[in-house]
């Protein structure tokens, strides 16, 4: 079995159904998952095409496409609350492929630009 820093394919599998069941309680105040690769260096085969994916914890998509259920898979979920899901509705979420600031040095700062992309709320299957 496969380690994904520090815990097996199967335990990383584990721990996104409790978050998932997790989701259904806390649903009142996180109403929705956003969706967004993880840190790795080949994009997911399966959730690749939807990343910045938003709706709501109770759909069958977090299901049907479960996260770390493929070796290659290193995509994450988090909870969104109404606020938050309105905001970046609007905005978008920011770029996780923006490049790197610089100071007046011409040094990278660590940070990245600040650009957003549009939120996806359907899925593409």
């Amino acid at each position: 079995m496969k380690k994904v820093k520090g815990f097996t394919q199967e335990e990383s599998f584990k721990m996104y159904i409790a978050q998932v069941e997790r989701a259904q309680r806390t649903k009142k105040a996180l109403p929705y998952f956003i969706l967004s690769r993880g840190p790795a260096l080949n994009p997911c085969p399966v959730h690749r095409k939807n990343e910045g994916l938003v709706l709501p914890v109770d759909d069958l998509y977090w299901i049907d496409f479960p996260m770390r259920k493929q070796p290659e898979c290193k995509c994450r979920v988090r909870g969104l609350s109404i606020r938050e899901y309105e905001r970046i509705k609007q905005q978008g979420t920011q770029d996780p492929d923006a490049p790197q600031t610089l100071d007046e040095k011409g040094n990278p700062t660590g940070l990245k630009e600040k650009r957003y992309i549009p939120i996806k709320e359907k899925p593409i299957l």
